[in-house]
């Protein structure tokens, strides 16, 4: 028995399942995405080929099994968490979750976890997701990259910017904007151009055509130029911008770099400037490595040495040496090799034409950048002038030091800080050991000046800004022995350009010998002078003598004889008497003239009336002798003096007019005597021929010599002045003495 049941339907919902399977299958095995299934308990009831091949998990090791029995505790944790979320949901929810690949490596998953149930009423909580680890190393890759551009970015020293293709907004400025251009980066942010305002005037127009150039054609632009800061300090800048392309070659992007080269400008300009110094300087300044091979010649060098720098660039410098200072070369090189500098140091060296040069030689060494020494710097200075003029000034001051040893002379300089410079021969002369001896002025000059003169130096010294013409001054040292020397100091003052006084210098000289030979030439003079005084005095006493005798003896005897004859006449005959008369003739002359003799060997009248009266009687005598009139001024009474000084005017006054006889061919005399001031002034003025300066300063006039020694003997002076056509003047000028007690004569 049996019975027949039409499948049919089941039969095509059999196989339309297992095509649906089937289809499932295939999408999800070649989705992308990998796909699972869990029941309300956790446990794994379907995993895709694909979930099977990303985690290398074979169904039978994860089929029935919850995450905590396949993955480590904190990855199971953030699964069953996600998976609870959703149920709790009802609905699907999204979530990014980390797990290990195989190998051991962290991946992650972007999830999309919802529940549902079967037909059964079971609660299921499926699961698709798809592999974004690469796509989130790239993130933390950007992110790194990000922080690490920042981190760049805003601390280097160079300004970094971007903008947008159209330099219509600035992107991104690094913080170093504000540093350099000392505005802040908002106000770029908000004035896209706000940077070009600070641009120097002179610059702007130029930068500006660059910065539209790499605009409008989206070309490099690489542009030095300056700006002026808000404190108005100028930089330099050099800019360079480029623009960035996406990969169909847009340009989207513009970015660059603004570096500050302020210091590099400055030491371009350092290093041009030093170039020039070297190329004009007229040292020689050579380069050579540690080998010392030359590396550089300059134009100084050329001429000092007389080698083109082709000929010296690349040969070893000892070729400049003197056979016997070779050696002296390897000496610098192990110096300069330990970094140490030769400085100003004196040597030879040898040019072209072989002839030897002296010269002061600086040697330094050269470094690299890590401080090492690679070479070394030659500055060589020609001194063989210098050597010369030194050599010559050694000699000077040889030959100067033998004249003042000859002479006695020294020098010394005193600066206005004290500072005190002396000669050998001025050490010598104040007694003082060169060699033990301080500068000051107060232990070596001062202490050595005579107690009597030193308040005078003293003083001279306290003056220096007031003095500021040559002065000489005399004084006296005294020496350890106790030997007293003479000294004669001339000083010279220095002024600066404001005419202060900075410096004095002077000489001195020993005088104690010229002093000494002075002083016995003056102790013989005054001797001559006291003789000739004598001598004078004693031939007016003789004078006097002989006068009083004449005129007492001789014309007592002639007055005697007269009166004698006198009666004899009277006796005689008429015829006799006129013979008589002849001879009383010839005695009376005799009278005179022995009453004129005895008058000019000392005239009574200077001795009975006094010197005005024989004043007037002498001139009386020369208008009689000569016929020149003479004008006389003198006092009413006579001047109360002693009988040497009456005398010496007196024989001054005769003398005079004798000259004046001689020699003026005047016709009138003008005598003037007067007392002055406590003197005794006679003055004579003749309107002669006058006698000329050479007339007047000759010593040969025996006359003028007695009646100058007259005046000195009596502490006065004579002076004679004239001139040719207009006469001249006698001048004596003698101190006024007590008068001596009235006599009875007078």
């Amino acid at each position: 028995m049996g019975s027949f049941r039409d499948i049919t339907e089941r039969k095509q919902a059999e196989e339309a399942l297992r095509k649906s399977e089937e289809r499932f299958r295939l999408f999800m095995n070649n989705s992308p995405t990998f796909a699972w299934m869990k029941d309300e308990e956790g446990r794994y009831v379907y995993i895709s080929q694909s979930f099977q091949k990303r985690l290398g998990a074979r169904p039978e090791d994860r089929l029935g099994k919850t995450d905590f029995e396949v993955h480590p505790r904190a990855i199971a944790e953030q699964f069953s968490k996600n998976d609870h979320a959703a149920l709790a949901a009802g609905h699907s929810m999204e979530f990014t979750e980390e797990s290990l690949s195989p190998d051991g490596e962290r991946c992650y998953w972007l999830t999309y976890k919802f529940p549902f149930q079967d037909a059964s009423g079971e609660v299921y909580v499926a699961g698709i997701g798809l592999d974004i680890t690469e796509h989130k190393r790239a993130e933390q890759a950007l992110r790194e990259n990000e922080q690490k551009f920042r981190q760049l970015a805003e601390n280097i020293d160079e300004v970094f910017w971007v903008a947008d293709a159209a330099a219509e907004r600035i992107l991104y400025v690094s913080p170093a904007y504000e540093r350099v251009w000392r505005r802040s980066c908002q106000s770029l942010y908000q004035d896209r151009r706000s940077w070009l305002e600070a641009v120097h005037a002179d610059d702007r127009d130029l930068m500006l055509a660059a910065y539209e150039n790499q605009v409008h054609n989206q070309v490099p632009v690489n542009q030095e130029y300056r700006i002026v800061r808000p404190d108005e300090s100028v930089r330099w800048i050099w800019n360079r911008g480029f623009p960035v392309r996406d990969d169909t070659g847009r340009v989207y992007r513009i970015v660059g770099i603004a570096e500050d080269i302020t210091e590099r400008k400055r030491a371009e300009e350092n290093r041009s400037l030093l170039a020039a110094i070297v190329a004009s300087s007229d040292d020689a300044i050579i380069a050579k490595d540690l080998e010392t091979v030359i590396l550089s010649w300059n134009a100084g060098a050329e001429r000092l040495y007389g080698y083109a720098a082709e000929e010296a660039v690349g040969k070893s410098v000892r070729f400049l040496f003197p056979p016997e200072r070779v050696n002296q070369l390897d000496d610098i090189m192990e110096k300069i090799k330990r970094g140490q500098t030769i400085e100003h140091y004196e040597t030879e060296r040898v040019r072209k034409d072989g002839t030897r040069i002296s010269v002061s030689v600086t040697v330094s060494p050269i470094t690299d950048s890590n401080g090492a020494v690679v070479g070394a710097s030659t500055i060589t200075r020609d001194i063989t002038e210098r050597k010369r003029a030194e050599e010559a000034l050694r000699r000077s001051e040889a030959y100067l030091a033998a004249g003042q040893r000859l002479s006695h002379t020294g020098s010394w300089a005193l600066k206005s800080s004290g500072e005190v410079f002396w000669s050998q021969e001025t050490y010598r002369i104040f007694g003082f050991d060169p060699a033990k001896t301080t500068t000051s002025v107060r232990e070596t000059l001062l202490q050595r000046i005579h107690p009597e003169d030193r308040p005078r130096i003293e003083e001279v010294l306290k003056t220096p800004a007031v003095q500021k013409e040559p002065c000489a001054v005399d004084y006296r040292i005294a020496l350890p022995d106790g030997s007293i020397k003479h000294i004669h100091d001339v000083i010279y003052p220095v002024t600066n350009e404001a005419g202060d006084v900075v410096e004095r210098y002077g000489v001195v000289m020993d005088i104690t010998e010229r002093r000494q030979a002075e002083e016995a030439l003056q102790r013989s003079r005054d001797q001559l002078r006291a003789l000739a005084a004598r001598l004078e005095s004693v031939r007016e006493e003789e004078r006097t003598r002989v006068a009083r005798e004449i005129h007492d003896e001789l014309g007592q005897a002639l007055t005697a004889i007269k009166i004698d004859l006198s009666s004899l006449v009277h006796d005689l005959p008429a015829d006799k008497k006129q013979e008589s008369e002849s001879i009383k003739e010839l005695v009376d002359e005799a009278i005179q003239s022995v009453r004129r003799i005895s008058t000019e060997l000392r005239p009574g009248i200077l001795d009975a009336v006094g010197l005005v009266a024989a004043v007037e009687w002498a001139a009386g005598e020369f208008e009689a002798r000569t016929g020149s009139k003479c004008q006389l001024d003198l006092p009413q009474e006579d001047i109360a003096i002693d009988q040497e000084r009456a005398t010496a005017l007196f024989r001054i006054f005769q003398e005079t007019l004798t000259n004046v006889a001689r020699h003026a061919n005047a016709t009138e005399v003008k005598v003037r005597l007067a007392k002055e001031d406590g003197h005794l002034t006679l003055e004579v003025h003749d309107n002669g021929k006058g006698a000329s300066e050479k007339q007047l300063s000759a010593g040969s006039s025996l006359g003028i010599l007695g009646m100058r020694e007259r005046a000195l003997l009596l502490g006065g002076e004579l002076t004679i002045t004239g001139a040719p056509g207009e006469g001249t003047i006698v001048r004596v000028r003698i101190p006024e003495a007590l008068s001596p007690p009235p006599k009875d004569a007078k």
